[in-house]
């Protein structure tokens, strides 16, 4: 149950992320272009999306199937998503020149 659970997230994480990833390209082009690889490292990409996907699975989708409603899942994916999302940010503007 859990393999599947994490393949449904895992489809629906690589929709979302490769909309965004096509519609943010310029936008990462123009602003960070000169910090970018020229290829994606594939086995860096692989590992962060399976620690995440199996992040939304434990932390925001079980505790919806165990009891809560999808609403449970909503706040909790939230949350889980500002916390990564601020950890990055709030470390690349600590380190980074600006």
């Amino acid at each position: 149950m859990v393999v599947s659970q994490f393949l449904v997230v895992a489809g629906a994480f690589a929709v979302i992320d490769a909309v965004w990833l096509k519609l943010m390209n310029p936008f990462y082009r123009s602003h960070i272009g000169e910090l970018l690889a020229d290829r994606p490292h594939l086995g860096y990409a692989v590992a962060f999306y399976l620690i995440y996907i199996a992040g939304i699975v434990f932390f925001a989708l079980r505790p919806a199937l165990d009891g809560g409603t999808w609403l449970t899942a909503v706040g909790h994916g939230a949350a889980l998503g500002a916390f990564a999302y601020a950890s990055y940010d709030l470390t690349n503007a600590a380190t980074l020149k600006t």
